[in-house]
């Protein structure tokens, strides 16, 4: 699995796109363990190692806001919990299920928004 954040998609800011993050917070959480947001946060930067300007940016419009890759995390998410990928036991406490582990197995770093929106699962209204 790529650990290059430079490779992924980005956004014109430079910052990855949050439906690139998709197989990485997967990825970072596939123990099985619950795991807080924050947490998950704090995983995929180490995973990436990412730089300070990419973990320090954030909306122009908005400068005291969280910094954009970290609001991206939680975009990813909730689009992972829409498609069961993950589930959320308690607040803020996300964890991994056998969609997850599953689409992680079969996709790797090639998961997309194309796939998670084709899983039944998706279109359920929660």
């Amino acid at each position: 699995m790529n650990k290059n954040w430079r490779k992924l998609k980005q956004s014109s800011n430079g910052i990855p796109t949050w439906d690139s993050l998709f197989p990485y917070i997967l990825e970072v959480i596939k123990n099985g363990e619950e795991t807080t947001n924050k947490v998950i946060k704090e995983r995929l930067m180490d995973y990436f190692k990412l730089p300070e300007e990419v973990l320090q940016k954030t909306h122009d419009e908005k400068p005291n806001s969280e910094p954009i890759i970290f609001s991206r995390v939680s975009f990813t998410l909730s689009a992972l919990y829409k498609a069961s990928a993950v589930k959320r036991p308690k607040r803020s406490v996300y964890q991994i299920t056998s969609i997850g582990k599953e689409l992680l197995e079969q996709y790797d770093d090639k998961l997309t928004l194309e796939i998670l929106e084709a899983q039944p699962e998706y279109a359920v209204v929660r």
